[in-house]
């Protein structure tokens, strides 16, 4: 199953996206632009890595939608598909079972 990394303002902790004005340190951290701001007014320094910060720079983001029902289709192939594994599986327990019931019942048979 793929891993999807968004990635989150340090301070706030909440997602960076196209929807909020996001900016880049002089130590390439990234943060709200208004997280960073309030930040700013109580400390010069990074809240990431504690460098002087000399410069800020707004950046933008290219987004896309991406709704909950493309991964929950593939979540749910993925479901079915590793359940069928299991039940095939499963069979090929109950078979092996089998034949090693059968295997003893012929030794005893025998004796």
């Amino acid at each position: 199953m793929p891993e999807f990394q968004r990635p989150n303002c340090r301070i706030c902790l909440d997602w960076l996206d196209g929807s909020t004005n996001v900016v880049v340190t002089s130590c390439m951290h990234v943060f709200h632009d208004l997280c960073l701001d309030r930040y700013s007014r109580s400390s010069p320094k990074c809240p990431a890595c504690r460098s002087d910060i000399s410069s800020v720079q707004k950046i933008l983001f290219s987004t896309a939608a991406f709704t909950c029902s493309e991964s929950s289709e593939f979540l749910l192939n993925t479901v079915a598909s590793q359940q069928q594994k299991i039940e095939a599986q499963q069979r090929e327990i109950d078979i092996l079972k089998i034949r090693a019931l059968f295997r003893s019942s012929t030794r005893y048979a025998a004796a």
